[in-house]
């Protein structure tokens, strides 16, 4: 399985990966920087417009199926699904009761994939590392959840907490495997070429879908301010 993944991605993705966030998310932000040049906006409002459309899609029932989406699709397409990635991605996303029930779900998702469609035995070992990983999502999607004000109000905001809650979510989540894989021994290896593959395969998913989320939030500000442009300061009302 994992050395499958090793042979599928080069080291040259663990550094777009890593970058993916920021870098996607600050593109966005040139974006909307033309924009409200265009509107004439004042940075007061253009955090009162980004936090405000964040708040909207945050609310939305659609940003919560969409990542329960793109987990059932990584529980299908790959042997595990990237379950820190989408823990800290709900966390980041949503409010802390719904990026935990978020988690949990695509997390049974995989259980069940795992069992259904890979055969995985249904024993007492099996269980055991099922409730690991499940711990460790809920973990993560709360950690996530914690992060300053400041990335519900700022694109760079927004884009530094979700790199860090991303790698900072990996390291939480494997840190409580690596407490528990003293005592359950059963073939599986952690080695260094191992957590690389994982952590790879963890930014890239949790890139790609703050990158969807990043476009759907200035397509959402453009929108807005075609409707309703703001004016500058001291230009006369209508």
């Amino acid at each position: 399985m994992l050395s499958f993944m090793d042979q599928q991605i080069s080291l040259g993705s663990v550094l777009g990966a890593l970058s993916v966030s920021t870098i996607s998310l600050q593109i966005v932000n040139r974006c909307s920087n033309v924009q409200v040049v265009g509107s004439k906006q004042t940075p007061e409002q253009r955090r009162a417009g980004f936090a405000s459309t964040f708040a909207e899609i945050e609310a939305s029932r659609w940003l919560p199926l969409g990542l329960f989406a793109a987990g059932t699709l990584s529980a299908v397409v790959t042997p595990h699904a990237p379950l820190a990635a989408f823990a800290a991605t709900s966390g980041v996303l949503l409010r802390p009761r719904r990026a935990v029930a978020v988690a949990l779900l695509i997390w049974l998702i995989d259980q069940a994939s795992g069992l259904g469609l890979r055969g995985y035995p249904l024993e007492q070992l099996s269980v055991t590392w099922a409730l690991v990983m499940g711990s460790g999502t809920v973990a993560v999607a709360l950690l996530a959840s914690q992060g300053p004000g400041l990335r519900r109000r700022s694109w760079s905001g927004h884009a530094l907490w979700s790199l860090l809650a991303l790698v900072g979510g990996f390291l939480l989540y494997q840190s409580t495997i690596v407490l528990v894989y003293p005592v359950i021994v059963d073939g599986h290896t952690m080695g260094a070429d191992v957590i690389t593959g994982l952590l790879r395969q963890q930014l890239a998913w949790g890139g790609a879908l703050m990158l969807g989320h990043g476009l759907w939030m200035q397509s959402k500000i453009t929108q807005t301010a075609s409707i309703s442009p703001a004016k500058s300061p001291g230009e006369p009302g209508l």
